[in-house]
């Protein structure tokens, strides 16, 4: 199964589905940090950094995307349980 990864943060969520059968082609993050941490772990898939709501981020995850999906594996960020809370989001819109 080809599968595209949106939020991924570190690639926690995606770390044992390449075992199952699932393969992640491309993985989306908006923090550099964790998508470094996530490539150093799994680099067979292109990472593209930014926040998908830019109109070139957004282009490249669609240009990078490959033809056929079986899986989007989508992991909003979860600011109601995290340290900064909803300040982030907040701040963000």
């Amino acid at each position: 199964m080809r599968a595209v990864s949106l939020f991924s943060g570190a690639g926690i969520g995606e770390s044992r589905l390449h075992e199952i059968g699932i393969d992640v082609k491309v993985a989306n993050e908006l923090i550099e940090d964790r998508a470094a941490l996530y490539n150093k772990s799994d680099s067979s898939f292109k990472m593209i950094v930014g926040d998908i709501m830019d109109k070139q981020v957004f282009n490249e995850l669609l240009k990078s995307t490959p033809g056929k999906l079986d899986l989007l594996i989508a992991t909003p960020p979860c600011q109601g349980v995290s340290i900064a809370g909803k300040t982030v989001w907040c701040l963000s819109n």
